[in-house]
């Protein structure tokens, strides 16, 4: 017999965020999220967050933009500007990772 899968506990919280966020009418604060697993809110809890968002990012479109508290679910085609603004932004970042990776490529090439 072959077995389903077992989720990590990652992707098992991921699932239970993405059910919050997929009927939430705004976008949801790390607290507010460690409320809805029934965590407490702290340094921890909200790094804890972040991985399970990481997780659940890498799937669904979600939208945290640097100008906006909290994550959202893009839904519908008023969301689709915002995908547009955190698709820049994610953008902007390879650039610096790219910009700061180049002297890193330039020390091991000058050592060798």
């Amino acid at each position: 017999m072959i077995e389903k899968p077992k989720l990590t506990a990652g992707q098992a919280y991921a699932n239970e965020v993405y059910k919050h966020l997929a009927v939430a009418t705004k976008p949801l604060t790390k607290a507010e999220i460690c409320e809805r697993l029934g965590w407490e809110y702290n340094k921890n809890n909200e790094r804890r967050v972040r991985e399970v968002i990481s997780i659940l990012a890498k799937r669904r479109a979600i939208i945290a933009t640097s100008d906006q508290r909290g994550y959202k679910l893009a839904k519908t085609a008023e969301d689709v500007e915002e995908v547009k603004h955190q698709w820049a932004e994610i953008d902007g970042r390879i650039k610096e990772l790219e910009e700061r990776r180049t002297p890193l490529i330039n020390f091991i090439e000058k050592v060798r």
